[in-house]
C-alpha cells in the first residue's frame, strides 16, 4: 500500500499512542467530496474506527459505550489511513 507523505505523518500519529491527547481514544475524521466529514474514534491497540463523536463518550469504561456503535474494521492502521481517516 503506497501512502503519501501526508498520510505517513498521519500514520505516525495514529501509531504513537503517547501523542494521543484523549488517550485511550484518538478522534479521527474523514472528508468525502460534498459531504460533512465522518467523525469517529480509534481505541488504543485497535485498527477499528467507531463512528461516534468524541464528545458523546463519557468518563468510564469504553466497552459498554461502544457496543452497538457503527464501526469500520481495518486490517491494520495503514489501511485505515489509506481509506482517508486523519487524526483530529
Amino acid at each position: 500500500m503506497q501512502l503519501t507523505q501526508d498520510q505517513r505523518r498521519e500514520l505516525d500519529l495514529v501509531n504513537d499512542e503517547d501523542r494521543w491527547p484523549h488517550w485511550p481514544v484518538l478522534p479521527v475524521k474523514r472528508y468525502r467530496e460534498g459531504d460533512m466529514p465522518d467523525l469517529g474514534v480509534i481505541v488504543a491497540g485497535r485498527s477499528t474506527v467507531y463512528l461516534v463523536n468524541l464528545f458523546q463518550l463519557q468518563t468510564g469504561p469504553l466497552g459498554p459505550q461502544l457496543e452497538g456503535v457503527e464501526k469500520r474494521d481495518y486490517a491494520n492502521r495503514e489501511a485505515l489511513i489509506a481509506d482517508g481517516w486523519i487524526g483530529d
